[in-house]
């Protein structure tokens, strides 16, 4: 395998490590602002905030959701010769699709 196409390998990699940690990391910080300010106010008593299993499920999915809307959008295509401008209006487009959608 030539150099240039290891590279290109681990900044595959790298994206969809990075994206989904973004994806469960954004799932979480919902959650816990929706558990912790949205449902007292709405419930007028504190919730518990529980790490079960819908909210690992969620998590997944969330994720799941975020990296097959970059894949479909073509973010990790070709990943060496994007232009960095064009890759920040293709992030923001998919996320704002993602927002959408969930």
């Amino acid at each position: 395998m030539s150099f240039s196409k290891r590279i290109e390998l681990v900044q595959f990699w790298a994206y969809l490590f990075t994206d989904t940690l973004s994806g469960g990391l954004a799932y979480a910080a919902l959650h816990i602002v929706r558990k912790v300010h949205v449902e007292p106010i709405r419930f007028g008593q504190e919730v518990a905030i529980k790490f079960d299993s819908k909210f690992f499920l969620g998590l997944v999915l969330t994720s799941l959701v975020f990296l097959g809307i970059s894949g479909l959008s073509g973010i990790y295509r070709d990943l060496a010769r994007k232009s960095r401008l064009t890759l920040v209006f293709n992030t923001v487009a998919s996320v704002m699709i993602t927002a959408l959608l969930l």
